[in-house]
C-alpha cells in the first residue's frame, strides 16, 4: 500500500457515496472550483484537500485503475463511490501505516498556492543570503519563477545589513523548528540551498522503505506550520513575515469568491451583488460559503440566524450525517439548502469552542 492509496481510499470514505471518483480526485489533485471546496467543509476532508497538486493528474487516473482492479471501490448507478468491504479493510491496515502530518492543512495552505509563494521567495531569499555573505560571484538561482526572483531582488538587503537580517531569519526560525519533531524540521532543513550545500530532493530525503508522498506531506506541513505562526504573531517574526504573499487580502481560493467578498463590505445583499455581478444567486451563495470557510472574522451567523445555525448543527450531529436532504427533512419546511450549507460549513467554530 503507498501513500497515494490510502489518500484515495480516505476521501472515498470520508465522502459516504455521495461524490464520483472524478469527485475525489478533484478535491485530492487541489481544483480551484467552489465544488472543491465545499465539499471539503461538507466532508470533513479540508486538510486532505490538494495534498497530491504535485503529482500528475494522470498518475492518480492510473491509482484509481489500480483500486477498481483490486475492487477496493464500488460505483452506484450515478457513478458515486462507496469502499467495498475490501477495500475498508486495505484502509484499516493503511491507517496504521500512514498518518497525515499534524501542520498539514492543504485547504488553507494548498489550494489557493500560498505555501507555494511562501516556500519560493524564503529559499531563493536564503540561498542569495548565504551566497552574498560569502562571495559576489554569480549562482545558479533555485527558483526560476522571474517574479519570485523579482521580489527578492526588492526585498534584498544592503551588504551592511546582510549579517544582521541573516541573524534574525536564523533566529526566528530556529525559535519555530524547535517546536517541531526533530525528524520533519531536518526534512524542511535539508531542502535549503546555501552557499555550501544544495538542498536535497524529496528522493534524496525518503529514508529507506519510506513513501515519497509521505516526505513531501512532511515537508509542506512545516511550511503550513510556519505560515500558520507568522500570520497569527507578525510581530514576533518581522524577518519571516515578509515571505507571506502580501497582495491577497483574504485566503479566498477563487477570484471570483473574493469580488462577491468585496461588494459584501460594502453593504451589498446577494441579491444586489448577484444582479450587479449578473450571476446566479446560487453562484453567489457558493461564494458565500467559500467566504465563510477561508476569511477570518467571518461566520455562519453573519447570513444565517445564530439560532437557527445551532438546530442545522445538532441535527447533523444527532443524525451523524452530512447529507443535505437528510438533514433538511429533519428540520422541516422553512430551510432551504443554502442556510444549512452555511451552517455545516461553520462547524470548525463550535468545534473550536469545544
Amino acid at each position: 500500500m503507498d501513500a497515494q492509496k490510502w489518500l484515495m481510499l480516505t476521501v472515498i470514505r470520508q465522502f459516504c457515496g455521495q461524490r464520483s471518483m472524478n469527485g475525489v480526485i478533484y478535491l485530492l489533485h487541489g481544483r480551484r472550483s467552489s465544488q472543491v471546496i465545499q465539499d471539503a467543509s461538507l466532508f470533513y476532508v479540508l486538510p486532505l484537500t490538494a495534498c497530491l497538486k504535485h503529482r500528475y493528474k494522470e498518475e492518480l487516473y492510473s491509482v484509481k485503475n489500480e483500486l477498481k482492479k483490486e475492487e477496493a471501490y464500488i460505483e452506484d448507478e450515478k457513478g458515486r463511490v462507496s469502499l467495498t468491504d475490501y477495500g475498508s479493510d486495505l484502509l484499516e491496515k493503511a491507517n496504521s501505516q500512514f498518518v497525515l502530518p499534524v501542520h498539514f492543512n492543504g485547504g488553507k495552505y494548498e489550494l489557493n498556492g500560498e505555501a507555494d509563494w511562501f516556500w519560493k521567495r524564503l529559499s531563493l531569499f536564503i540561498q542569495s543570503l548565504s551566497v552574498r555573505l560569502k562571495s559576489s560571484t554569480p549562482f545558479i538561482p533555485v527558483q526560476y519563477d522571474s517574479k519570485v526572483q523579482h521580489w527578492v531582488k526588492g526585498y534584498f538587503p544592503e551588504k551592511d545589513q546582510r549579517k544582521n537580517v541573516a541573524d534574525g531569519l536564523y533566529k526566528e526560525l530556529y525559535t519555530l523548528l524547535e517546536n517541531m519533531e526533530d525528524e520533519v524540521a531536518l526534512i524542511f532543513v535539508r531542502r535549503l540551498t546555501s552557499w555550501k550545500r544544495t538542498g536535497e530532493t524529496i528522493s534524496q530525503l525518503t529514508a529507506e522503505n519510506k513513501d515519497p508522498v509521505m516526505t513531501y506531506l512532511s515537508f509542506r506541513s512545516v511550511i503550513h506550520y510556519l505560515m500558520d505562526q507568522v500570520t497569527q504573531k507578525k510581530e514576533a517574526y518581522p524577518h519571516l513575515s515578509l515571505f507571506l504573499k502580501e497582495t491577497r487580502k483574504t485566503s479566498l481560493v477563487t477570484n471570483t469568491a473574493e469580488e462577491t467578498y468585496r461588494l459584501l463590505k460594502q453593504g451589498y445583499s446577494m441579491d444586489r451583488i448577484a444582479s450587479k455581478r449578473n450571476l446566479k444567486k446560487s453562484t453567489i451563495e457558493d461564494h458565500i460559503i467559500e467566504i465563510i470557510l477561508f476569511t477570518p472574522g467571518v461566520h455562519a451567523g453573519q447570513f444565517v440566524d445564530p439560532a437557527i445555525v445551532e438546530q442545522v448543527l445538532n441535527v447533523a450531529e444527532e443524525l451523524n450525517t452530512q447529507r443535505l436532504k437528510k438533514i433538511k427533512d429533519a428540520l422541516g419546511e422553512g430551510y432551504d439548502y443554502f442556510t444549512i450549507r452555511a451552517s455545516l460549513a461553520s462547524r470548525h467554530e463550535r468545534m473550536s469552542q469545544r
